[in-house]
């Protein structure tokens, strides 16, 4: 694994665990890690949870000899202000 998909991933899995804490605050119903029973209506912890979702389904089928750069550069660049992020995984 390189060092921009475990970047991602521990993006990804903050993003999830604040979308989650959210609902725990919200209300105690919400605390199970999918997505189902959510109804917040804001939606916003709903919609975090797709795009983990969803950005964990582009890294598992990225294929770098195909895309070098691309779709994880992308990724990571909505972290960018992040500490750990790196001037070189810019989109």
């Amino acid at each position: 694994m390189s060092d921009l998909t475990e970047f991602l991933l521990a993006r990804i899995a903050e993003d999830e665990q604040g979308a989650h804490a959210i609902h725990d605050r919200r209300e105690d119903r919400f605390s199970e890690p999918d997505m189902q029973g959510i109804d917040c209506a804001c939606g916003v912890p709903a919609r975090v949870l797709a795009f983990c979702v969803a950005a964990r389904t582009i890294i598992a089928d990225y294929d770098p000899i195909e895309h070098p750069t691309g779709p994880l550069h992308a990724l990571a660049g909505i972290w960018s202000d992040h500490p750990d992020f790196r001037q070189e995984w810019r989109p």
